[in-house]
């Protein structure tokens, strides 16, 4: 295997050209071991069902109202999305005033009430800036740049961008992208199978790669690649939907309580 040659990235590049295996480190023997069962965990649909509108009861996954259907969708959550993202704003606020409140010395007064009060309204204004900072400097980013990337997928073999550019892309996309995407499947996968561990986390990721690099002919794997990064353009749609709603509930709350 070799990678792609300093004068080689210094030029603007196709993508056809950019995400062969050899332009990335990649060697097709490390990946003979890949079976059929891990090829076809390895799909859209599979992914799809596994992280959009799955089960109301799961703890790693929250809600937003679909603003075409008005149909309520639980989307699958990475571990840092799900610590930035509360079930009911709400309720958050009135465990932060019940827990100021039982903090204070009986018998309580006024300022004790406007104090536990003021927690609750902290709490949740501490939330809605976390999660604003989020979508502003992470999850809109990224879809920007994943637009950028099917572009240059769409039209493969147009020579768009430098070497360098793209291929800091494709490693951008190979661990921001699919680090979150795989770890809200882990999530999901512990509990739809008890016996999910580490080893089936990196052995579907390898599948993946099979998918963008080896699958059949030079065109089929950039196919695979226009595909998937649609589809995670999907999801991320679907959560930066569930943090607008999140945000737009917390901005209610404290309006109210102005």
């Amino acid at each position: 295997m070799s990678l792609l040659e300093k004068p080689e990235l210094e030029r603007q590049l196709p993508f056809v050209h950019v995400v062969q295996p050899e332009a990335v480190g990649l060697a097709a023997e490390d990946y003979n071991d890949v079976t059929k069962e891990e090829k076809t965990f390895a799909t859209i649909d599979n992914y799809r069902s596994i992280l959009l509108d799955v089960p109301r009861n799961r703890p790693s996954a929250a809600a937003y109202v679909d603003g075409e259907t008005r149909q309520l969708r639980f989307i699958a959550l990475s571990a840092e999305e799900s610590m930035l993202i509360t079930r009911n704003t709400k309720k958050l606020g009135e465990a932060a005033v019940t827990r100021t409140l039982a903090a204070r010395p009986r018998p309580l007064t006024d300022t004790d009430r406007q104090a536990a009060s003021r927690s609750g309204l902290h709490v949740i204004e501490g939330y809605q800036k976390n999660m604003q900072r989020y979508l502003k400097n992470a999850l809109s980013p990224d879809v920007d740049r994943m637009e950028h990337m099917k572009e240059y997928a769409h039209h493969r073999n147009l020579s768009r961008k430098k070497g360098y550019g793209m291929r800091s892309d494709i490693a951008w996309f190979r661990s921001r992208i699919i680090d979150e995407t795989f770890d809200a499947i882990s999530r999901q996968q512990k509990v739809n199978d008890g016996s999910w561990k580490t080893e089936d986390e990196q052995r579907a990721r390898r599948a993946l790669d099979y998918r963008l690099f080896f699958d059949g002919d030079r065109q089929r794997p950039v196919d695979n690649w226009e595909k998937f990064l649609d589809f995670e353009i999907e999801y991320w749609g679907h959560k930066i939907a569930l943090f607008k709603s999140q945000i737009w509930q917390a901005e209610k709350i404290l309006r109210k309580q102005a």
